[in-house]
């Protein structure tokens, strides 16, 4: 049997980045999966931007962009009635480029710190597996896979199996990330129920390879083009695309043809060439709890939804960072158990908006469907009633809107309120999806700002940092408590109007995940009792 401080079951993009955590903060952690390879499908095509946020904070955000879909290129998403034929509505969006000029332009709390970015997953899986590989603080077994668990007093026994020989081992850690998927053995060695909606329809995935830029990018450049029939991703704009196709009710799967169905959606034949085509179902659920004492769940460990809006990975991006720090206090010791169960508290919640998020936009669609095909019935005719209908159409798609990828204040404006390491105040904030409102109530991120010309995140430490906007505040207290407590705790002078208006208050206890958690106009009597409750002693 070995040894370690925490196991990490599953080696997709959650469980490397909480490798990476451990990394960063030198905690030693096994990763095991069963993959030697990287997956070889996309599975996921936009990269928020508050996973942009944590890529910059853990030092990687400028590796993953030199992989990415050039940043000048737009984010368009267009409907039309089929590829080969009209286009009836266009929703704008910006390049990431833009996007950072105008985010710095405004400066106002508003924006992120970083653009989206348009990856797959397959490609962000190799960039972490590389990195893992350098590290010396993480070992990665890849080809073993994560079998059961007994949870003890003083840690956890793990059986992992090779999953070419099929020889089981032992490892004996202290705590136990289960980032191993949809099907997680780490989420059934703990009985834990997923819940929620499962089969929401099925779709026809084909991911291809072509260089018919007069079919493909017959709107101009864009990222997603939407018909009845078909939503098309491009991938990297250049000859990587991805379909999905819905497929009605009691279709024959066995029989389906890649080749003929993806030309029928198209509106036409051409060139391409099938890399992978696999008939899937999405679900609409959540894990009943996200974990408990030294084993916690990440990612579709957690929570599975339709990909409308992109709030799969991104979710779990939040869920590996939320999580990390809090198994790293514990295993440096600063951190109780009150701090671990918290995560559940915190982070479940965000589950369950991001699958309520997700029906939100999968209803936006169906309408749209809908009435392709009880009112719109002549929208592919090539004659003056087809392009009245058209227009009508198209009327109709922008009145209903394109939240999916406009939903700012769901990926920044999730509050940990109920959370019992954060302090709270009077009013409960309230719960917005579209639009961010940027404030620092504890429960909420921080919001982020430029300070002559740097952003302010870039002065956080890897622990605690304590952001003081006024001069003559006396916070030795805080500093004095956190070297009692072992804390990693630091101090960060701002002294910028801007900064203190969008900021409310002269004192903000900030989180390792930049989360707020306490926040005031003068130094407390007893800082250490804050200390105590915000690290869960």
């Amino acid at each position: 049997m070995s040894d370690t401080s925490v196991l990490i079951a599953g080696g997709g993009p959650i469980g490397l980045l909480v490798a990476i955590e451990m990394h960063e903060r030198g905690v030693p952690c096994v990763l095991v999966e069963k993959g030697l390879e990287p997956t070889a499908f996309p599975k996921m095509d936009i990269t928020n931007v508050r996973s942009m946020e944590h890529f910059r904070r853990l030092g990687i955000a400028e590796d993953v962009r030199a992989i990415a879909v050039p940043s000048d290129h737009n984010f368009d998403v267009v409907y039309c009635t089929r590829h080969a034929e009209w286009e009836l509505a266009r929703f704008p969006y910006a390049s990431p480029d833009a996007f950072r000029a105008r985010a710095d332009a405004r400066n106002d709390g508003t924006q992120p710190a970083e653009p989206y970015m348009r990856l797959a997953q397959s490609k962000i899986e190799r960039l972490l597996r590389e990195k893992i590989d350098a590290s010396n603080v993480v070992e990665a077994r890849w080809g073993f896979e994560f079998v059961t668990l007994e949870q003890e007093a003083e840690g956890v026994t793990s059986t992992i199996r090779d999953a070419a020989t099929g020889e089981e081992q032992q490892i004996h850690s202290q705590y136990v990330a289960g980032c191993d998927g949809g099907s997680s053995a780490v989420r059934e060695a703990l009985g834990i129920p997923l819940v929620g909606e499962f089969n929401v329809g099925r779709l026809f995935m084909v991911h291809f390879r072509s260089t018919d830029m007069e079919l493909l990018q017959r709107f101009g450049q864009s990222w997603h083009v939407q018909s009845p029939a078909c939503t098309l991703i491009a991938q990297d704009d250049e000859c990587e695309w991805t379909a999905h196709m819905p497929l009605p009710p009691g279709t024959n799967e066995s029989s389906l043809d890649a080749r003929e169905k993806l030309a029928e959606a198209m509106g036409r034949d051409f060139d391409f060439e099938v890399l992978l085509a696999s008939v899937w179902g999405p679900h609409l659920v959540t894990a009943s709890r996200y974990g408990e004492k030294r084993v916690w769940l990440a990612g579709d460990s957690a929570h599975q939804l339709i990909p409308t809006g992109g709030y799969g990975m991104n979710t779990g991006v939040v869920d590996a960072a939320n999580l990390s720090w809090k198994i790293a206090a514990a295993v440096q010791g600063w951190g109780g158990q009150t701090l671990l169960d918290s995560y559940d508290a915190e982070q479940r919640p965000v589950g369950v908006r991001s699958v309520r998020g997700s029906i939100l936009n999968t209803n936006v669609r169906r309408e749209i469907a809908i009435n392709y095909v009880t009112k719109y019935l002549g929208v592919h005719e090539d004659t003056d009633e087809g392009a009245r209908q058209r227009r009508e159409m198209g009327r109709l798609i922008l009145d209903l809107g394109n939240d999916e990828n406009e939903s700012s204040g769901l990926e920044l404006g999730h509050s940990y309120w109920d959370s019992p390491v954060v302090f709270q105040e009077e009013w409960k904030p309230d719960d917005p999806k579209v639009t961010y409102v940027p404030t620092t109530l504890p429960g909420h991120r921080l919001p982020h700002l430029l300070v002559e010309g740097a952003p302010v995140y870039d002065q956080l430490g890897r622990g605690f940092s304590l952001l003081c906007l006024t001069d003559g505040l006396d916070v030795s207290g805080f500093e004095k408590a956190a070297q009692e407590r072992g804390v990693p705790f630091d101090v960060v002078q701002l002294r910028c109007d801007n900064a203190r208006k969008v900021y409310e208050r002269d004192l903000i206890l900030v989180r390792p995940d930049q989360h707020v958690c306490w926040r005031g106009n003068e130094p407390p009597w007893d800082a250490g009792s804050i200390l105590d409750r915000v690290r869960g002693a």
